[in-house]
């Protein structure tokens, strides 16, 4: 008869598996929850966890170890990179944030990139209907100023967000030539490649989109030849916070691999 199992050890089985759960749970609640990565996240972390616990159990010692002092190493790595790319994104997040409506005389536009639908609904999602008032914000302000709405429709939506975030500003008593929809590009840097096609002669554009996200956005402008003045709100509440600012960190390991000419289909991400 095996001899149970330590407390400690019982309690590392039982919250690796919570996680697992969890993570499992909230991916495949994502449409609802916008929690994708923060659930991958879970259930990777659970998953490893849980492994390591069994290899401990069942391996030779010299296995276990073996693979304990790698999950601790690749860990380690994780934290540090994270901090690494996460301190630009939190600074850049506060400057947007803090920044005031009055838009620099020399600009013309304001450029604000899609953010999802809710889902089955031509409704704007909750952070891409924070964009969307702020950049009313900022044209209530001087009403000599453009609003260009990009984004597609992914094949999760029922329509392109470009059309989504007009009909919702027009909903809101903004007049129809100040809104103009991109509805071609289905991720970020497609935002901003296919403005630059729409208005090559810009080279300086007010950007409002949510403070996690700024900073990404960014090092696309540049890419694109466009410099940018940044506008945000605040994500609204501490779940979400925690998300996409997590989602960050993936999506500029992205940003980096596509640099070097690698591309990655995110289309239906939402990256």
């Amino acid at each position: 008869m095996s001899s149970p199992l330590p407390p400690r050890r019982l309690f590392a089985y039982i919250f690796s598996a919570m996680l697992i759960l969890i993570g499992a749970a909230g991916f495949f609640l994502r449409h609802y929850l916008f929690c994708g990565i923060l659930s991958l996240f879970l259930f990777g972390i659970g998953f490893a966890w849980f492994i390591l616990m069994i290899l401990k159990d069942r391996a030779p010692k010299k296995v276990s170890r073996f693979f304990s002092i790698l999950f601790h190493i690749c860990f380690t790595i994780f934290l540090i990179s994270f901090l690494i790319v996460e301190i630009p994104v939190v600074n850049n997040a506060l400057k947007a944030s803090n920044r005031d409506n009055t838009v620099s005389e020399e600009i013309g536009i304001i450029l604000v990139p899609g953010a999802g639908l809710i889902h089955k609904s031509e409704k704007p999602s909750l952070l891409f209907a924070l964009r969307l008032r702020k950049a009313e914000a900022l044209y209530k302000e001087d009403e000599s100023l453009k609003i260009v709405i990009c984004g597609g429709q992914g094949d999760d939506e029922v329509i392109a967000e470009a059309d989504a975030g007009r009909k919702y500003l027009l909903s809101r008593g903004l007049p129809a030539e100040a809104v103009i929809a991109e509805t071609e590009s289905l991720d970020t840097a497609e935002n901003f490649q296919n403005f630059r096609t729409l208005f090559p002669d810009e080279k300086l554009v007010a950007l409002v989109t949510n403070d996690f996200h700024i900073y990404r956005c960014s090092l696309l402008a540049r890419r694109y030849g466009l410099e940018v003045e940044a506008y945000s709100m605040p994500t609204p509440n501490f779940f979400l916070r925690v998300n996409y600012f997590m989602r960050e960190y993936v999506s500029l390991i992205i940003f980096a691999i596509e640099s070097q000419g690698i591309i990655i289909d995110t289309s239906n991400f939402h990256i």
